[in-house]
């Protein structure tokens, strides 16, 4: 009589281990920035009386910049110091980029 019982091996090659410890403190690491952002975005809000909304954030932590549509304010942040600047939008109506193409 034939046995059906098929034994399948789950352990994970060693040499796999090594990636996924890497990807899971990454993973981890940028969590905790987005949490740190959120946080000081909450902090400014609470001790300046805005409502800049952390759900959207322009640029990469640990500097960014948000919005208050409602006052028509924008704050550059960064989470280093838990620091921030607070300007007018009209401040933003100023800015000028300049566009240049490279030959290589």
């Amino acid at each position: 009589m034939l046995d059906a019982h098929v034994h399948i091996n789950w352990e994970l090659p060693a040499w796999m281990l090594i990636p996924l410890a890497i990807f899971m403190l990454c993973s981890r690491f940028l969590t905790r920035l987005q949490a740190r952002c959120q946080a000081l975005v909450a902090k400014i809000n609470a001790q300046e009386g805005l409502s800049f909304d952390a759900g959207h954030i322009l640029g990469k932590p640990p500097a960014f910049m948000v919005f208050d549509r409602q006052h028509r304010k924008l704050a550059f942040c960064s989470v280093v110091g838990d620091t921030w600047r607070i300007h007018d939008f009209s401040w933003v109506h100023s800015w000028q980029m300049t566009w240049r193409e490279r030959e290589s």
